[in-house]
């Protein structure tokens, strides 16, 4: 028999549920990681698309943690690789409060829009502090 689809939809609530608390929960040295693999951000004004990626690229997967965020991590250790903004406007709408730190990491990626931009050593920690706050956003 077929199984509802209902109980199919809250099956994967709760998977997903569960997948972005065990993210949150191994982020907790991120900023500590991000000071010691270094960070690019990337910002391109057109579609206003911005992404802060921590450490070499690699292969990662994605959660969408809401409308305006999403996490790229490494399926095998679940530490965060990335994290993508595909709205800064929107963004900023619902997050206010990160407002400020999103048009310094923007501000730094103006640098060469629609590249990655390495971020220099002297902003490193103040990118850094700021990223477990952007993560709980």
């Amino acid at each position: 028999m077929a199984e509802n689809p209902d109980d199919t939809l809250a099956k994967l609530q709760q998977q997903y549920e569960a997948a972005a608390a065990r993210l949150r929960a191994e982020s907790r040295e991120l900023a500590e990681r991000a000071q010691l693999l270094g960070v690019a951000v990337y910002y391109d004004p057109e579609d206003d698309w911005f992404i802060l990626s921590i450490g070499q690229p690699s292969t990662a997967a994605t959660i969408e943690v809401n409308d305006v965020l999403n996490l790229r991590y490494d399926p095998a250790t679940w530490q965060i690789r990335a994290i993508e903004i595909p709205s800064v406007h929107a963004f900023m709408d619902a997050y206010p409060a990160e407002g400020e730190y999103i048009q310094t990491l923007m501000q730094l990626a103006s640098v060469a829009p629609g590249t990655h931009v390495p971020v220099s050593p002297g902003k490193l920690g103040e990118v850094a502090r700021g990223l477990p706050q952007l993560v709980s956003a």
